[in-house]
């Protein structure tokens, strides 16, 4: 058993939060460094998928109200609200749709803000774009795993299984991973890859 001290604690405390970081960029208002790649793998996606496009904003709210008062949403809803906290004071399971103010084809197609989506109606009027964005509304306001997590089981539950799985090849296809977080090594087993990695430092300043 190894002797634990303060400063290896603090060190290993430190470990664990970094790696935590890792396996969910952008949630806890790090980088959101995978929000391109997501991007792409969802113009790919878009590009041989099979999506229902709406005539209205009003067509748009109704689908939005089918998916945010499905067992689906409220699940995703729960999970991300119970490791969310803060944002609890922020999201509500009811989203508003409106449309931009200019609808130029340009900028975003969809923009979420907590309980409010904006989509542009000349890009953005289409069942992929509004799931997209109520992934962000389910409490996930970034592109990292727990957001593509959310984002694979709407698009499954409302827009096919096939679709689903075209969605998740082209995230795999961008080395973008949907499967449940790592866990962090054990003391431990950091303890002794921190012993390795010191020792082998130390030969090489000999030589």
């Amino acid at each position: 058993m190894i002797n634990r001290s303060e400063e290896y604690d603090i060190n290993y405390a430190k470990y664990c939060a970094e790696f935590a970081l890792r396996q969910n960029k952008g949630a806890n208002g790090d980088r959101d460094s995978e929000r391109t790649r997501c991007y792409k793998s969802e113009w790919k996606f878009q590009n041989v998928a099979k999506i229902r496009t709406f005539k209205d904003i009003s067509e748009a709210q109704k689908f939005a109200n089918r998916v945010t008062k499905s067992a689906t949403y409220e699940k995703l809803y729960v999970e991300a609200m119970s490791v969310n906290r803060i944002e609890r004071l922020f999201v509500s399971k009811k989203v508003e749709v409106v449309n931009k103010k200019r609808n130029t084809g340009r900028g975003f197609a969809g923009q979420a803000t907590y309980n409010r989506i904006t989509l542009d109606t000349y890009v953005g009027m289409d069942e992929y774009t509004l799931l997209h964005e109520l992934a962000h509304c389910s409490g996930h306001m970034h592109h990292g795993r727990s957001f593509r997590q959310a984002l694979v089981k709407l698009v499954s539950r409302f827009m096919g299984t096939d679709n689903a799985k075209l969605l998740k090849k082209e995230f795999k296809g961008n080395r973008l991973t949907f499967n449940n977080a790592r866990t962090p090594m054990t003391f431990d087993k950091w303890f002794a890859a921190r012993e390795r990695m010191t020792k082998l430092r130390e030969r090489r300043g000999e030589s």
